[in-house]
């Protein structure tokens, strides 16, 4: 198939989608001159979340000093989820934007 690809330059591809192996986008650019690598909706979306999760961290200062570090364990993830949850109904938002204008304010 590759032989394919290079005998033509109409056959060549306009974009190539990869899972961000360097490699591969590497490959592309050397050989795919004109073809324009993009990388995977899945697995930009997967990276985004495991991010948020490890950057997303919120402090939680105990009201009473007596509360059982339990309580603050469960408040720092439920404030952590909430923070999450925003930022990942806004990248949703960006990346479904139906417009430019739409892409430009999300």
């Amino acid at each position: 198939m590759l032989v394919g690809l290079l005998s033509s330059k109409l056959n060549m591809p306009k974009v190539v989608v990869t899972d961000r192996d360097n490699t591969q986008m590497n490959v592309v650019a050397k050989v795919l001159h004109e073809t324009a690598v993009r990388i995977c909706y899945f697995h930009i979306g997967k990276n985004v979340r495991d991010k948020c999760i490890m950057d997303c961290r919120v402090k939680v200062k105990p009201k009473d000093v007596k509360v059982e570090e339990k309580e603050v364990k469960e408040a720092k993830k439920e404030k952590t989820s909430g923070v999450i949850d925003k930022i990942m109904s806004s990248w949703n938002d960006l990346l479904e934007s139906p417009t430019d204008d739409s892409y430009a304010s999300a």
